[in-house]
């Protein structure tokens, strides 16, 4: 059984969970093996939230745990808070790296957990969670990812909840559902990840979502009715969510992650479908672009991917954009200067 660590911290300003709570060594079984859960938090400049981060994490008391910061070369109060909570991280480094995915992969590298996680230095986990993730995982060995509900709050501590859910893999693959699946609020085993491969780090806004489809691969996902984690949304967070939202499909990291699952060989079911992805990311793809009046960058794609998938790629609801982007007569005198026939399927 692990020790209460609480009294052994320093002493917080603040009340509550994860400042003057803990989680109960006793829920813990003395006679039980818990498998080693490794954890990364990639940090830069989040010297006001981390340290409840860091707390969330250790105050768990959970009996195998592995606790990796790697920071990219802070420059405010997060490397003396990182200090003062040494003795309780097993591994910690401050150097620039090239992104948030680099940092991350840089802890898998160190990881040698059965289950490994990532945790933003702006999060945090909820109380008493390591023991029902570890409890999941030994339940159901056929998992390669585990997910549950997170929360998310801003500075003021107002509250919403972002629920995950069970899902099939291929019903939402084929029908370009977005994975109910909540970062903060994952967990999944590591040889997986040494199966399909770590974040792809030319992704920057939808590097987990890639990682998720191609660990659907290596293993199931599984869902736990539980509040996992919470999610902070704050001022240039919430502008950074913001800029993300203004592009249309991400379409462009979309076909890159197809790219990526295709590398791996799936099973036929994947196989079966994959056209039919391919063309409708090109086509929301091509949207993107006249929407954002790159027009021959549109057409160029509209081209490319009626040609390579056929009746998979909707032309006439191409055009049918096209035509609401020039109205009338503008549209045929679009055309024209681009060096396009007339064409609407």
């Amino acid at each position: 059984m692990p020790n209460a660590i609480l009294k052994s911290l320093p002493t917080p300003n603040r009340m509550g969970w994860p400042w003057t709570e803990e989680v109960d060594p006793n829920v813990y079984d003395t006679d039980k093996s818990y498998p080693k859960i490794s954890i990364v938090t990639p940090s830069f400049n989040q010297g006001q939230f981390i340290e409840e981060t860091i707390r969330s994490i250790i105050l768990q008391n959970y009996p195998n745990l592995e606790f990796i910061i790697i920071d990219g070369g802070s420059t405010d109060e997060t490397i003396e808070i990182i200090k003062k909570y040494e003795p309780w991280i097993t591994y910690w480094v401050s150097e620039k790296d090239r992104c948030q995915s680099h940092a991350i992969n840089k802890g898998f590298a160190k990881c040698t957990g059965e289950i490994i996680a990532w945790l933003n230095s702006d999060d945090l986990y909820n109380k008493n969670i390591l023991s029902k993730v570890a409890s999941a995982f030994s339940e159901h060995p056929e998992m390669s990812l585990l997910h549950g509900q997170c929360m998310h709050f801003d500075t003021e501590y107002d509250k919403g909840f972002l629920k995950g859910e069970d899902f099939d893999y291929l019903e939402y693959l084929s029908t370009f559902e977005s994975f109910p699946v909540h970062q903060p609020a994952t967990f999944f085993k590591r040889e997986a990840v040494l199966q399909v491969g770590d974040l792809d780090e030319a992704l920057k806004q939808s590097m987990d979502k890639d990682l998720w489809q191609r660990l659907g691969l290596a293993g199931q996902i599984k869902f736990i009715p539980y509040h996992i984690a919470s999610f902070r949304r704050y001022g240039e967070q919430i502008t950074a969510l913001n800029q993300k939202n203004k592009s249309f499909f991400l379409s462009k990291e979309r076909i890159r992650a197809l790219d990526n699952l295709y590398k791996l060989s799936p099973p036929k079911e994947v196989m079966k479908i994959k056209n039919k992805l391919y063309a409708f990311y090109n086509h929301f793809l091509a949207i993107e672009q006249l929407s954002n009046k790159n027009f021959k960058h549109a057409f160029s794609t509209w081209k490319s991917a009626k040609k390579k998938f056929g009746f998979h790629f909707n032309s006439r609801y191409f055009m049918l954009n096209f035509n609401l982007l020039f109205k009338g007569r503008g549209a045929e005198k679009m055309r024209k200067l681009l060096g396009l026939k007339k064409i609407y399927h």
